[in-house]
């Protein structure tokens, strides 16, 4: 069976398994973080059942995290 693909074009991942994409963008996360470069983080997370969370920690300036979560939100809304 091929893969699924949401309306824009997305692979919709299945439940088992994971994507690859997402992976690498989450190590390369972790790795500014471990260098001392990234020291704040807010995230939206989605998971395989189509649920979703938020988690955030470390150091968050208020008004520089919010305005970088708008900028995410416009480029999600958008389909960039």
């Amino acid at each position: 069976m091929g893969s699924v693909h949401h309306i824009d074009g997305d692979e919709i991942v299945p439940n088992a398994g994971g994507n690859q994409e997402c992976i690498e963008c989450l190590e390369r996360l972790l790795e500014k973080a471990r260098n001392g470069e990234v020291v704040g983080v807010a995230i939206a997370a989605q998971y395989a059942d189509g649920s979703t969370s938020g988690p955030a920690g470390g150091f968050l300036y208020n008004s520089r995290i919010v305005g970088e979560l708008m900028i995410r939100v416009t480029r999600l809304s958008l389909g960039q």
